[in-house]
């Protein structure tokens, strides 16, 4: 989602994650409604992403098109698109990027 930063605890349990989630610079709160786009694996249950949310609610739409038609028409439509990583999210505690490599080794 644009706009969201947050870390992911991976030392908590799957479902209590999710720390220091701000939007547009501010915390995020429990009365905020945001709209998710998913795909339709997800939206029937696949990975368990909406029971761990605790989301047992109706979609509100539901497109025909595929994902992939709908970035691919996103993507012709912007001749200058230059997407660069947001860096919007990290571990907690944060990963040592050159000890993983020299495990991997």
């Amino acid at each position: 989602m644009d706009g969201v930063t947050y870390s992911l605890d991976l030392g908590q349990p799957v479902g209590s994650r999710v720390r220091n989630l701000s939007y547009q610079g501010r915390p995020v709160t429990p009365d905020q409604a945001f709209t998710l786009a998913l795909s339709t694996y997800r939206l029937r249950g696949g990975g368990g992403y909406l029971a761990a949310m605790g989301y047992t609610g109706e979609a509100e739409q539901v497109s025909r098109a595929s994902q992939r038609n709908l970035l691919l028409e996103y993507v012709l439509s912007k001749p200058t698109l230059n997407p660069a990583p947001a860096g919007n999210w990290r571990t907690i505690p944060y990963l040592d990027r050159e000890r993983v490599l020299n495990l991997a080794k």
